[in-house]
């Protein structure tokens, strides 16, 4: 996953943040490295289920804000939906051990607690493509890819959580 995410997003690997972590006050000091990480790369925001750890009170000195997921992709959706059903419409097409569907992918997506973005995705009608329309492909590969890598970010970070999870009760 983590090879998939570089390859997507080659500068995602932040180092130098370190010097930052221990000015930085949260309720859950074991999260300082994530805030340090937003203010060294100059991020706006930080996405996340763990709303609590990162009140905005907190970060927003740092001119960041903390954004559910559900919310974040809400976002995107909305911003351009054509590209959002055609980055599930490529997931779907792309998982083959077992083969998926573009409603495997939503529910999924509903699975991880992403309500709010599922019903979105779900209320969407299905566009006609253009074959002739080189303008639009080009348009949907990159809002597409966009919606992809942030998608592949919150799955990394939903998945390192259950993994954390497992071990920190013994299970892993």
């Amino acid at each position: 996953m983590r090879n998939l995410m570089c390859d997507a997003v080659p500068d995602c690997i932040i180092t130098g943040y370190e010097p930052l972590v221990e000015a930085i006050q949260l309720p859950d000091t074991g999260d300082r490295h994530v805030v340090a990480a937003a203010v060294k790369s100059d991020a706006q925001a930080i996405v996340t289920f763990n709303m609590r750890d990162f009140p905005n009170e907190s970060i927003g000195q740092y001119h960041l804000e903390a954004i559910h997921p559900d919310d974040f992709f809400v976002n995107q959706i909305d911003l351009d939906p054509i590209a959002a059903v055609h980055v599930i419409r490529e997931l779907a097409e792309d998982l083959r051990a077992p083969p998926r569907k573009p409603a495997d992918i939503v529910a999924g997506l509903e699975a991880q607690g992403l309500v709010v973005t599922a019903a979105r995705l779900r209320a969407l009608p299905i566009p006609v493509k253009d074959p002739g329309s080189k303008r639009y492909d080009e348009a949907v590969q990159v809002s597409g890819s966009m919606f992809l890598t942030a998608l592949i970010f919150v799955l990394f970070a939903v998945s390192f959580g259950a993994l954390r999870a497992a071990f920190d009760h013994g299970q892993g």
